[in-house]
Order: C-alpha cells, then structure tokens, then sequence
C-alpha cells in the first residue's frame, strides 16, 4: 500500500485499496490504522463512508488520512459491518483505543 500526500506538506494522506471485497481488505486497513497512528496518538476515530467509498481518520474537523475503497457501494450495510468489525479487531489486537462509525457528522 502506498500513501501519498496531497501537498507538500502532507497533511492529507490517500492511498487507495487494491482489494476486492472485505475479505482481502485486512492489511489495507492495518495499513491505514498504523499510518493514522503514526501522526495521532489519542482520541482517533475511523469513519466508513460508504457515499464516498473511502474510510478516513482521525476526525471531522482534521482528517488526515483517507483509505479509498472502490468496491464499496452506498446502501450496502453488509460491507459497512464487515469493515466496521475488521476495523475493530485490528484496534484490539494492536491494544490501540479508537472509535469505529459511519460517515463524519
């Protein structure tokens, strides 16, 4: 997986997956939970935003990575659930505290 920024800066981060389905799309995600971590030590959270197929973090007010996933497809909680749980379990397994949600407020 591989993260550009989109300045010069790097203040926003956006790599796009190259997954199928949920079923491949763990290291992408363990990707983006280590990248998002990297830069923000507390008080993350993991948006699934299935309008515009992408997971994004850390929050609202400053996103700073964005995980595109163009298999998603608005509508489909079936999708929205399993990325939501394997979200979770990577959080878990990394004894890292953030919260999993649907899209930005």
């Amino acid at each position: 997986m591989r993260w550009e920024g989109t300045d010069n800066f790097g203040n926003l981060m956006i790599a796009e997956s190259d997954s199928t389905g949920p079923t491949d799309l763990r290291p992408d995600l363990e990707s983006l939970v280590r990248e998002v971590f990297g830069r923000h030590s507390s008080g993350v959270a993991f948006a699934i935003d299935l309008e515009y197929q992408e997971v994004a973090a850390p929050d609202a007010g400053q996103v700073s990575h964005i995980l595109r996933i163009p298999w998603l497809h608005e509508g489909d909680s079936g999708h929205y659930e399993a990325i939501s749980q394997l979200l979770t379990e990577i959080l878990q397994e990394l004894h890292l505290d953030a919260s999993v949600h649907g899209p930005w407020p």
